[in-house]
Protein backbone atom coordinates (compact mmCIF):
# COMPACT_ATOMS: atom_id res chain seq x y z
CA UNK A 1 0.00 0.00 0.00
CA UNK A 2 1.33 3.28 -1.01
CA UNK A 3 0.07 5.01 2.08
CA UNK A 4 1.55 3.07 4.05
CA UNK A 5 5.30 2.92 2.72
CA UNK A 6 4.71 6.95 2.64
CA UNK A 7 3.91 6.37 6.37
CA UNK A 8 6.99 4.57 6.91
CA UNK A 9 8.83 7.12 5.12
CA UNK A 10 8.02 9.57 7.01
CA UNK A 11 8.38 8.08 10.68
CA UNK A 12 11.84 7.25 9.28
CA UNK A 13 12.67 11.32 8.20
CA UNK A 14 11.13 12.28 11.49
CA UNK A 15 13.45 9.70 13.44
CA UNK A 16 16.34 11.29 11.46
CA UNK A 17 15.75 14.99 11.91
CA UNK A 18 14.88 14.13 15.80
CA UNK A 19 18.16 12.39 15.67
CA UNK A 20 20.13 15.44 14.11
CA UNK A 21 18.67 17.83 16.01
CA UNK A 22 19.06 16.03 19.63
CA UNK A 23 22.78 15.80 18.21
CA UNK A 24 23.09 19.43 17.50
CA UNK A 25 21.74 20.79 21.15
CA UNK A 26 24.37 17.98 22.51
CA UNK A 27 26.48 19.40 20.94
CA UNK A 28 25.84 23.06 21.09
CA UNK A 29 25.33 22.44 24.96
CA UNK A 30 28.70 20.29 25.52
CA UNK A 31 31.64 21.66 22.82
CA UNK A 32 33.34 24.58 24.96
CA UNK A 33 34.75 27.66 22.73
CA UNK A 34 34.11 30.24 25.26
CA UNK A 35 37.80 31.18 25.55
CA UNK A 36 39.09 29.82 22.42
CA UNK A 37 41.65 32.89 21.16
CA UNK A 38 41.13 30.94 17.66
CA UNK A 39 37.25 31.02 17.15
CA UNK A 40 37.75 35.25 17.50
CA UNK A 41 40.95 35.69 15.43
CA UNK A 42 39.83 33.24 12.63
CA UNK A 43 36.62 35.21 12.65
CA UNK A 44 38.26 38.51 12.70
CA UNK A 45 40.46 37.37 10.01
CA UNK A 46 36.98 36.55 7.71
CA UNK A 47 35.13 39.42 8.63
CA UNK A 48 38.60 41.81 7.97
CA UNK A 49 38.54 45.07 6.86
CA UNK A 50 40.39 45.63 3.39
CA UNK A 51 42.58 43.00 2.57
CA UNK A 52 45.45 40.95 4.62
CA UNK A 53 48.92 42.05 2.75
CA UNK A 54 51.10 40.34 5.33
CA UNK A 55 50.97 37.10 7.32
CA UNK A 56 52.27 35.89 10.55
CA UNK A 57 52.31 32.24 10.93
CA UNK A 58 52.69 29.49 13.55
CA UNK A 59 52.01 28.05 17.07
CA UNK A 60 51.87 30.27 20.45
CA UNK A 61 55.33 31.51 20.41
CA UNK A 62 53.93 33.46 16.85
CA UNK A 63 50.26 34.72 18.60
CA UNK A 64 52.23 36.27 21.65
CA UNK A 65 55.02 37.51 19.93
CA UNK A 66 53.79 39.77 16.64
CA UNK A 67 51.98 42.81 17.93
CA UNK A 68 50.01 42.67 14.50
CA UNK A 69 48.14 46.19 14.63
CA UNK A 70 51.16 47.39 15.59
CA UNK A 71 53.25 45.87 13.00
CA UNK A 72 50.35 47.28 10.33
CA UNK A 73 51.31 51.06 11.85
CA UNK A 74 55.04 50.71 11.49
CA UNK A 75 55.23 48.52 8.05
CA UNK A 76 51.95 50.34 6.42
CA UNK A 77 50.36 47.66 5.59
CA UNK A 78 48.16 45.43 6.96
CA UNK A 79 49.36 42.80 8.85
CA UNK A 80 47.27 39.58 10.48
CA UNK A 81 48.52 36.30 13.12
CA UNK A 82 47.14 33.54 12.55
CA UNK A 83 49.08 31.84 15.51
CA UNK A 84 47.43 28.76 16.81
CA UNK A 85 48.35 26.49 20.02
CA UNK A 86 50.84 24.22 19.01
CA UNK A 87 50.27 24.57 15.40
CA UNK A 88 52.60 22.67 13.04
CA UNK A 89 53.81 23.02 9.43
CA UNK A 90 50.65 21.00 8.70
CA UNK A 91 48.36 23.65 9.84
CA UNK A 92 50.60 26.29 8.98
CA UNK A 93 49.80 25.32 4.87
CA UNK A 94 45.69 24.53 5.97
CA UNK A 95 45.77 28.38 7.49
CA UNK A 96 47.86 30.15 4.58
CA UNK A 97 45.24 28.03 2.19
CA UNK A 98 42.57 29.43 4.25
CA UNK A 99 43.26 32.89 4.60
CA UNK A 100 44.67 33.17 0.98
CA UNK A 101 40.51 32.40 -0.25
CA UNK A 102 39.58 35.43 1.05
CA UNK A 103 42.79 37.72 1.07
CA UNK A 104 45.16 38.66 -1.98
CA UNK A 105 48.23 38.19 0.20
CA UNK A 106 51.38 39.47 -0.82
CA UNK A 107 53.64 38.73 2.44
CA UNK A 108 54.02 35.18 4.45
CA UNK A 109 55.96 35.29 7.47
CA UNK A 110 56.50 31.42 8.64
CA UNK A 111 57.86 30.82 11.72
CA UNK A 112 60.24 28.16 11.76
CA UNK A 113 61.37 27.57 15.44
CA UNK A 114 62.77 24.09 15.54
CA UNK A 115 59.99 22.83 18.72
CA UNK A 116 57.52 22.74 16.31
CA UNK A 117 59.40 20.90 13.81
CA UNK A 118 60.34 17.89 15.45
CA UNK A 119 57.09 15.52 15.08
CA UNK A 120 56.34 12.91 12.14
CA UNK A 121 52.98 13.10 11.85
CA UNK A 122 50.20 16.09 12.60
CA UNK A 123 48.78 16.20 16.33
CA UNK A 124 45.02 15.77 15.94
CA UNK A 125 44.09 18.28 18.76
CA UNK A 126 46.58 21.20 17.26
CA UNK A 127 44.26 20.56 14.03
CA UNK A 128 41.07 20.95 15.43
CA UNK A 129 42.31 23.81 17.72
CA UNK A 130 41.87 25.31 13.82
CA UNK A 131 39.40 23.90 12.01
CA UNK A 132 36.68 23.85 14.41
CA UNK A 133 36.51 27.74 13.05
CA UNK A 134 37.40 26.85 9.63
CA UNK A 135 34.98 27.97 7.20
CA UNK A 136 32.84 24.63 5.31
CA UNK A 137 34.97 23.55 2.29
CA UNK A 138 37.38 21.39 0.53
CA UNK A 139 40.90 22.96 2.75
CA UNK A 140 39.31 21.87 6.03
CA UNK A 141 38.45 18.54 5.35
CA UNK A 142 41.15 18.20 3.68
CA UNK A 143 43.47 18.67 6.20
CA UNK A 144 41.47 16.89 8.60
CA UNK A 145 41.50 13.60 6.73
CA UNK A 146 45.16 13.92 5.80
CA UNK A 147 45.32 14.45 9.52
CA UNK A 148 43.20 11.79 11.28
CA UNK A 149 41.28 10.38 8.76
CA UNK A 150 37.22 9.47 9.18
CA UNK A 151 38.01 10.33 13.16
CA UNK A 152 38.72 13.96 11.68
CA UNK A 153 35.48 14.23 10.06
CA UNK A 154 33.83 12.55 13.01
CA UNK A 155 35.48 15.29 15.62
CA UNK A 156 34.16 17.77 13.27
CA UNK A 157 30.11 17.13 12.99
CA UNK A 158 30.90 16.51 16.92
CA UNK A 159 33.49 18.43 18.32
CA UNK A 160 32.31 18.17 21.71
CA UNK A 161 34.06 14.95 21.45
CA UNK A 162 37.28 16.85 22.02
CA UNK A 163 36.82 19.82 23.15
CA UNK A 164 34.13 19.83 26.36
CA UNK A 165 33.78 21.40 29.65
CA UNK A 166 30.93 22.22 31.88
CA UNK A 167 27.46 22.34 30.14
CA UNK A 168 26.23 25.08 32.64
CA UNK A 169 29.16 27.35 32.02
CA UNK A 170 29.39 26.80 28.35
CA UNK A 171 25.57 27.84 27.69
CA UNK A 172 25.94 30.82 30.17
CA UNK A 173 28.79 31.82 27.77
CA UNK A 174 27.27 30.90 24.63
CA UNK A 175 24.06 33.04 25.64
CA UNK A 176 26.22 36.25 26.26
CA UNK A 177 26.13 39.44 24.10
CA UNK A 178 30.20 39.22 24.26
CA UNK A 179 30.63 35.59 22.96
CA UNK A 180 27.51 36.17 20.25
CA UNK A 181 29.88 39.78 19.09
CA UNK A 182 32.80 37.99 19.34
CA UNK A 183 34.07 39.84 22.09
CA UNK A 184 37.17 39.67 23.93
CA UNK A 185 35.48 39.33 27.80
CA UNK A 186 35.62 35.62 27.49
CA UNK A 187 39.20 35.69 26.42
CA UNK A 188 40.74 38.10 29.06
CA UNK A 189 42.18 36.52 32.04
CA UNK A 190 44.78 37.32 35.20
CA UNK A 191 47.69 36.44 33.59
CA UNK A 192 46.73 37.30 29.36
CA UNK A 193 44.14 39.05 27.03
CA UNK A 194 43.59 38.53 23.42
CA UNK A 195 44.59 41.98 21.73
CA UNK A 196 43.30 41.78 18.02
CA UNK A 197 44.13 40.26 14.75
CA UNK A 198 45.67 37.11 16.47
CA UNK A 199 47.49 39.13 18.91
CA UNK A 200 47.90 38.07 22.60
CA UNK A 201 49.35 39.91 25.30
CA UNK A 202 50.82 38.20 28.21
CA UNK A 203 51.38 40.26 31.63
CA UNK A 204 53.76 37.87 33.54
CA UNK A 205 56.79 37.69 32.75
CA UNK A 206 59.75 34.77 33.78
CA UNK A 207 62.21 35.81 36.64
CA UNK A 208 65.77 34.45 37.74
CA UNK A 209 65.61 30.97 38.66
CA UNK A 210 63.12 29.73 36.35
CA UNK A 211 63.70 26.71 34.67
CA UNK A 212 63.99 27.35 30.70
CA UNK A 213 63.88 23.97 28.51
CA UNK A 214 61.59 22.42 26.02
CA UNK A 215 60.30 18.92 25.61
CA UNK A 216 61.75 19.10 21.48
CA UNK A 217 65.18 17.87 21.04
CA UNK A 218 66.88 18.88 17.83
CA UNK A 219 68.59 15.51 16.38
CA UNK A 220 71.65 16.47 14.51
CA UNK A 221 71.10 13.47 11.79
CA UNK A 222 67.46 14.75 11.06
CA UNK A 223 67.28 18.53 12.54
CA UNK A 224 63.50 18.65 10.73
CA UNK A 225 61.31 15.55 10.72
CA UNK A 226 60.71 14.29 7.41
CA UNK A 227 57.03 15.23 7.97
CA UNK A 228 58.28 19.05 8.30
CA UNK A 229 60.66 19.13 5.68
CA UNK A 230 57.72 17.67 3.19
CA UNK A 231 55.10 20.31 4.72
CA UNK A 232 57.87 22.89 3.96
CA UNK A 233 58.37 22.12 0.57
CA UNK A 234 54.71 22.24 0.07
CA UNK A 235 54.31 25.77 1.53
CA UNK A 236 56.95 27.07 -0.28
CA UNK A 237 55.42 25.99 -3.93
CA UNK A 238 52.10 27.01 -3.09
CA UNK A 239 53.58 30.89 -2.07
CA UNK A 240 55.78 30.16 -5.45
CA UNK A 241 52.83 29.31 -7.49
CA UNK A 242 50.69 32.06 -5.85
CA UNK A 243 52.77 34.93 -6.18
CA UNK A 244 53.67 35.40 -2.32
CA UNK A 245 56.95 36.34 -0.86
CA UNK A 246 57.69 33.65 1.64
CA UNK A 247 60.20 34.75 4.35
CA UNK A 248 61.27 32.30 6.73
CA UNK A 249 61.80 33.67 10.34
CA UNK A 250 62.45 32.61 14.09
CA UNK A 251 60.48 34.06 16.90
CA UNK A 252 63.46 34.83 19.93
CA UNK A 253 63.73 32.33 22.29
CA UNK A 254 65.39 32.08 25.73
CA UNK A 255 68.82 31.85 25.11
CA UNK A 256 68.90 29.10 28.52
CA UNK A 257 66.86 27.58 26.15
CA UNK A 258 68.53 27.66 23.16
CA UNK A 259 72.03 26.67 24.76
CA UNK A 260 71.06 23.56 25.58
CA UNK A 261 69.99 22.67 21.99
CA UNK A 262 72.39 21.22 19.74
CA UNK A 263 71.15 24.76 17.55
CA UNK A 264 73.93 25.17 15.01
CA UNK A 265 73.04 22.54 12.90
CA UNK A 266 69.71 23.67 12.90
CA UNK A 267 70.72 27.23 11.78
CA UNK A 268 72.54 25.92 9.02
CA UNK A 269 70.14 23.71 7.21
CA UNK A 270 67.66 26.48 7.41
CA UNK A 271 70.21 28.75 5.83
CA UNK A 272 70.96 26.38 2.98
CA UNK A 273 67.27 25.88 2.69
CA UNK A 274 66.48 29.60 2.37
CA UNK A 275 69.46 29.82 -0.17
CA UNK A 276 68.27 26.63 -2.20
CA UNK A 277 64.75 28.53 -2.86
CA UNK A 278 65.91 32.10 -2.91
CA UNK A 279 63.84 32.48 0.45
CA UNK A 280 64.66 35.56 2.90
CA UNK A 281 65.80 33.81 6.18
CA UNK A 282 65.49 35.88 9.11
CA UNK A 283 66.97 34.72 12.64
CA UNK A 284 66.14 36.83 15.01
CA UNK A 285 67.26 34.20 18.29
CA UNK A 286 71.08 35.29 16.07
CA UNK A 287 70.64 39.54 16.34
CA UNK A 288 73.78 41.57 16.45
CA UNK A 289 74.36 43.34 19.85
CA UNK A 290 72.62 46.63 19.74
CA UNK A 291 69.38 45.49 17.98
CA UNK A 292 67.29 44.35 20.67
CA UNK A 293 69.03 43.69 24.62
CA UNK A 294 65.89 40.90 26.17
CA UNK A 295 65.39 40.76 29.72
CA UNK A 296 63.75 37.92 32.15
CA UNK A 297 60.80 40.47 31.87
CA UNK A 298 60.22 40.06 28.26
CA UNK A 299 60.08 36.55 28.62
CA UNK A 300 56.91 34.63 29.61
CA UNK A 301 58.62 30.97 29.77
CA UNK A 302 60.83 28.77 27.97
CA UNK A 303 59.10 28.73 24.75
CA UNK A 304 57.36 32.34 24.81
CA UNK A 305 57.73 36.36 24.85
CA UNK A 306 55.66 38.45 27.27
CA UNK A 307 53.85 40.72 26.51
CA UNK A 308 56.64 43.74 27.23
CA UNK A 309 58.86 41.58 25.13
CA UNK A 310 56.45 41.14 22.47
CA UNK A 311 56.01 45.15 21.90
CA UNK A 312 59.57 45.32 22.25
CA UNK A 313 60.50 42.49 19.29
CA UNK A 314 57.34 43.73 17.28
CA UNK A 315 59.18 46.88 16.68
CA UNK A 316 62.35 45.38 15.35
CA UNK A 317 60.51 42.86 12.99
CA UNK A 318 58.75 45.67 11.39
CA UNK A 319 61.96 47.67 10.78
CA UNK A 320 64.10 44.45 9.28
CA UNK A 321 61.31 42.98 7.39
CA UNK A 322 60.97 46.13 5.89
CA UNK A 323 64.84 46.05 5.03
CA UNK A 324 64.63 42.65 4.31
CA UNK A 325 62.09 43.47 1.56
CA UNK A 326 64.05 45.87 -0.23
CA UNK A 327 67.18 44.25 0.44
CA UNK A 328 68.08 40.58 1.73
CA UNK A 329 72.00 41.51 1.88
CA UNK A 330 71.16 44.51 4.10
CA UNK A 331 68.91 42.59 6.19
CA UNK A 332 71.91 40.43 7.18
CA UNK A 333 74.02 42.83 8.34
CA UNK A 334 71.66 42.86 11.54
CA UNK A 335 72.62 38.79 12.36
CA UNK A 336 75.57 37.03 13.45
CA UNK A 337 76.62 34.08 11.24
CA UNK A 338 76.86 31.55 14.07
CA UNK A 339 74.88 30.79 17.48
CA UNK A 340 78.17 30.67 19.29
CA UNK A 341 79.35 34.19 17.73
CA UNK A 342 75.62 35.50 19.21
CA UNK A 343 75.95 33.62 22.67
CA UNK A 344 79.96 35.43 22.71
CA UNK A 345 78.44 38.78 21.58
CA UNK A 346 74.79 39.65 22.85
CA UNK A 347 73.41 36.80 25.09
CA UNK A 348 69.93 37.58 26.75
CA UNK A 349 69.67 38.01 30.62
CA UNK A 350 68.69 34.45 30.87
CA UNK A 351 72.44 33.31 30.55
CA UNK A 352 74.41 36.20 31.34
Amino acid sequence: DLGEVMKVKLKLLLKTGLAILIALVFNWTFFNSIQSYTRIMLHEMYTYDGNIDSLVVGGSEVFKAYDAKKASTLMKQNVFNVGSASQQLGGSLAVIKEVSKYHKLKTIYLDMGFQRNQSNKEGELQTYILTDYFRFGLNKYKFLFETAGFKGIQNDIMPCIHRNGNPRDIVRGKLSKDYRNFGYKNVTHPTEEYAGDGFVYTFKHAKQGDYFEIAENINSNQVLSKYAERKLEQITKFCRENNIKLVLVETPLPDATLSKENYQPYVNYMRAYANKNKLVYLNFNLLKKGNMDLTYEDYFDAAHLSGKGAEKFTKVFARIAQIASDSKNKADQFFYSSYKEKLLNNADETVR
